[in-house]
């Protein structure tokens, strides 16, 4: 299978994370839920469905397919009618609009963030989102910041606190062009890596953070050990001094 050129963050088809009132006076209000949860799962497996058709249209193109023989990914037509459920309150729509945001709704990335945290404070997904919120912004602005300091401010869960305070971390250490910004996400990311609480991008914080003071331009390269294809023993420091090049390939 050729590799898809498409960062799609994951499949949201989780139940929705609130309750509606009871009484009497709540079953227009339940049955509304009802039936807004029940257009989520037939728009969804809809979607699934045309996700499917493109694969395997992808995966059929010819070896010297060009760009311009791509089939179009069905994400931005059905992206208008995840949004109307969306803004009606169906929260598994509010997650995928926020995950499949077209180009053209960049520009509000920041307040669709913030309404999403809003609307599920305590939601277990939120943890694979902040995991992977510094591939989606470019920068640490202030209001970005703002956001994630207040949604570690308010959560009930310490585990998506420290995701949150994490995302802010690497914003703000991957900032290349701001060398403060990134002591301020090495110290950020020290921090979180240090809690005895396990959450969402621990790891990826901790490699970060050895990348950061291990691999950067100028430094000497870490120890690595191997073997050649004779079988015998290889250490990166034999080449100490010579031009050396690793090539890193595999399938995924």
């Amino acid at each position: 299978m050729r590799p898809i050129p498409l960062l799609l963050l994951g499949s949201l088809l989780a139940g929705p994370a609130w309750s509606v009132p009871q009484g009497p006076d709540s079953r227009p209000a339940q049955e509304a839920a009802v039936d807004i949860d029940a257009d989520f799962e037939a728009l969804m497996a809809e979607y699934d469905e045309a996700m499917e058709a493109f694969y395997a249209a992808y995966d059929a193109l010819p070896e010297d397919a060009g760009p311009e023989d791509f089939p179009v990914y069905p994400g931005e037509s059905f992206y208008p009618r995840f949004r109307v459920l969306a803004d009606a309150g169906q929260l598994d729509a509010r997650f995928w609009c926020f995950e499949n945001m077209p180009f053209d709704r960049r520009g509000d990335f920041v307040g669709e963030l913030e309404t999403l945290l809003a609307a599920a404070p305590a939601d277990e997904r939120l943890g694979g989102l902040f995991s992977m919120l510094h591939w989606s912004v470019d920068g640490a602005s202030p209001e970005l910041l703002a956001v994630l300091d207040d949604f570690s401010a308010k959560t009930p869960r310490a585990d998506l606190a420290l995701a949150a305070r994490c995302a802010k971390g690497m914003v703000l250490a991957g900032d290349e062009s701001d060398a403060a910004a990134v002591e301020r996400g090495i110290g950020i990311l020290d921090e979180v890596v240090a809690s005895e609480v396990d959450f969402p991008g621990k790891r990826g914080a901790t490699g970060k953070l050895y990348s950061l003071r291990n691999l950067g331009i100028g430094m000497v390269a870490p120890e690595w050990t191997g073997k050649d294809i004779d079988g015998e023993p290889i250490a990166l420091s034999d080449y100490r001094g010579k031009v050396t090049v690793f090539e890193f390939w595999g399938f995924w």
